[in-house]
């Protein structure tokens, strides 16, 4: 499913107080998870834009505390924030955050960026996607070939449309299976709109 939209995984959010965007450095409050993999790519963003970073990794139980405690003094925890989903409710809606509205139009790219209308509350924007992936999607070949496929989906759409049949059929009730506890099915959910849950 290369080509198959990815889910959302993670957000950045700018938080609580405007930052200059000529600024020569920026701070980045972020889950170990989320600390740049490629020192590389980094190097190069610091030396294309004349911006620092510096990274400012925690444990993801104690990023929102830190951000609850730095906004109660009204300071900002940090420039940049990289966030998951609870942000809206934990964040956003006490606000912490603060909007990208007066940002969002800088950006030559906007409309690539999937996602974007989970994190608009409101009609401000407060995060924009940074990555996303889907891990891993298992399937079930006899199934598929019952119902007349020999190949697995490639697009969200095909994936939609094998798994109508495949339950029309009566080959399986629950054409697409996973446990609630399973952080991806959520994500897919996200990524496609929960109507591809609720309809098949």
């Amino acid at each position: 499913m290369l080509t198959m939209k990815k889910a959302l995984v993670s957000i950045m959010l700018l938080v609580l107080i405007p930052i200059s965007i000529h600024a020569a450095k920026i701070t980045f409050l972020t889950p170990s998870w989320g600390v740049p993999p490629d020192k590389a790519l980094l190097e190069s963003f610091q030396k294309e834009s004349g911006i620092t970073v510096e990274i400012q990794s925690v444990q993801n139980k104690d990023l929102f505390s830190r951000i609850q405690v730095a906004a109660a003094t009204k300071q900002a925890a940090a420039d940049v924030v990289f966030l998951t989903q609870e942000a809206p409710s934990n964040l956003v809606a006490v606000g912490m955050m603060r909007s990208l509205n007066d940002l969002m139009g800088k950006d030559p790219l906007e409309s690539d960026l999937t996602g974007q209308k989970f994190w608009n509350i409101g009609g401000e924007q407060f995060g924009v996607p940074v990555y996303a992936q889907l891990v891993m999607m298992d399937y079930n070949t006899d199934r598929l070939k019952q119902a007349g496929y020999s190949s697995p989906p490639k697009t969200w759409n095909e994936l939609k449309s094998m798994s109508k049949k495949i339950k029309s059929s009566g080959i399986d009730k629950h054409p697409i299976a996973m446990k609630s506890s399973d952080w991806s099915w959520y994500l897919m959910s996200l990524s496609m709109g929960d109507p591809m849950f609720d309809r098949i």
